[in-house]
């Protein structure tokens, strides 16, 4: 493999130009014609390979540029939830992972040995382990297998690239930033068409991103990165102007999204930025919080399973109106389907306990454990609108309640972990990089509460390239002095 490629790199790059342009031109000409997925698959796979050859760390950035405005199959052809370039990319990448770990085995002993990597990878090995049980095997592997892509690629490939260049901590914001602020341009414009109305939110997305929720997740992770490294990144003056800018457009997507579990993720990312910056004072105020939380906890949980029982239809359109929805868990909609689809969920758990139905299964099997009196206008038998809601509850039902708990350890181990290196680190640049990342991540985990995404490329990218920054600045650049 060194030897192919140091003679592909000895190519000339108008060549390699050439190449990739016929490569292109040809399997487009078959999609018009023919509309051949195959063939398609092919050509791009011929790119991937081809460029994976010549520098595959510059396809990694082509992934990350890619992300925003990666596209579904189904979207142009057939009936596919292939995602492309994000998917092709993420399987070459897998493999490679595979072929080269052996040369990167001193780092990634170091980076297996990151608490937040061992919580990772017990939640994907029992993963692994409850397929082998699943109501529908097959459905469970390409799960399994869809989770390795993205692990592999955008969080161990990420950790290695980040200890070889510091720069690579910085890069990705510049490469991601253009086309994610032009998918909230393009979506905020059609939507602006449709007088920013709550029904046009739920689609307006489209081709980029399938529905709201997804989308407003997705770009709700860099609005605190942004804002952060605006004020505090050591960058030239035009470069923060940007990035404030940046956070700018990035927010006013999430606020036209009307997606309620984004909204608050932004909040909890406001409020762990102030604590953190306050630490002092913030740790003071803590133990007379928890009581107060402890409470609502326990109001609002006695609301979920006891009142919400009264029916009615929600015609909510004003924002003020949607954000009081929040917590309306009478009337809303979206609101009783979500408890629908919970109370399901904890069907299947009790039904079974130990390994659940098996990952990627919970859509296919979890109509018959809906309850009569949770079920709403557009609940469903099919198995067509949507999962468990939850990350938690979707682990739960479909891994059982090692699965829950391994994802709890997994998210918790996170912002544990994120708070300490915060708090004990000497470096300032360090410091603001892993404020960034905790935040970014605080937004997603918040939303884990109310929607599960990380079976999809562009939610998962992001999220586990934040825990990539926390981990290799923990593993590769603890000590101040340390720069690449």
């Amino acid at each position: 493999m060194e030897k192919i490629q140091k003679q592909i790199k000895s190519l000339d790059t108008k060549l390699l130009a050439i190449v990739f342009g016929m490569v292109v031109i040809f399997s487009l000409s078959f999609i018009m014609i023919n509309k051949s997925l195959l063939l398609f698959a092919v050509g791009l796979a011929c790119i991937v390979i081809t460029f994976s050859f010549y520098n595959f760390k510059y396809l990694w950035y082509l992934g990350v540029l890619g992300m925003p405005i990666s596209l579904e199959l189904s979207e142009l052809i057939g009936d596919s939830a292939l995602t492309v370039p994000s998917d092709l990319i993420a399987v070459g990448f897998s493999l490679l992972f595979l072929l080269k770990a052996p040369s990167y085995k001193e780092d990634l002993q170091k980076i297996f040995s990151h608490p937040i990597t061992i919580a990772i990878s017990l939640y994907f090995l029992w993963m692994v382990l409850t397929s082998i049980f699943a109501e529908k095997p097959i459905v469970a592997f390409k799960f399994t297998l869809n989770t390795y892509w993205y692990l592999s690629t955008y969080f161990f490939w990420t950790i290695l690239f980040l200890k070889d260049n510091k720069k690579d901590f910085y890069n990705w914001l510049y490469i991601i930033l253009i086309p994610i602020c032009f998918v909230v341009f393009f979506t905020m414009f059609k939507h602006g068409l449709k007088g920013f109305s709550k029904q046009a939110s739920y689609y307006i997305m489209r081709p980029f991103y399938k529905e709201h929720t997804a989308y407003a997740a997705s770009i709700a992770v860099f609005v605190p990165i942004y804002y952060i490294l605006a004020i505090y990144g050591n960058f030239k003056k035009w470069i923060k102007i940007v990035f404030f800018i940046a956070s700018t457009i990035l927010i006013l997507g999430v606020i036209t999204s009307f997606t309620r579990g984004a909204w608050l993720g932004i909040l909890v990312a406001i409020a762990t930025f102030w604590a953190l910056k306050f630490w002092g004072f913030t740790r003071v105020i803590i133990p007379f919080s928890l009581p107060f939380l402890a409470g609502f906890m326990v109001f609002f949980g006695a609301d979920v399973f006891f009142s919400f029982s009264n029916t009615g239809n929600a015609t909510n359109q004003g924002l003020t109106k949607h954000i009081k929805s929040i917590i309306n868990l009478r009337t809303d909609e979206s609101n009783k389907e979500r408890i629908n689809r919970w109370v399901a969920a904890r069907g299947m758990l009790e039904d079974r306990p130990m390994t659940g139905f098996g990952p990627g299964n919970y859509a296919m099997t979890y109509a018959p454990f809906q309850q009569y009196e949770f079920m709403t206008s557009i609940s469903t038998f099919r198995g067509d609108g949507g999962t468990a809601h939850s990350e938690f509850f979707l682990a739960a039902s479909e891994m059982g309640y090692l699965g829950l708990i391994l994802v709890i350890i997994w998210f918790s181990t996170t912002i544990i972990k994120g708070f300490q290196a915060v708090l004990r680190t000497q470096n300032d640049e360090n410091r603001y990089l892993y404020m960034a990342a905790l935040t970014g991540l605080m937004t997603y985990f918040v939303h884990a509460f109310f929607n599960n995404f990380l079976d999809q490329d562009k939610v998962a990218i992001p999220v586990y390239f934040c825990m990539a920054m926390i981990v290799a600045l923990d593993t590769f650049y603890k000590n101040p002095f340390h720069d690449n």
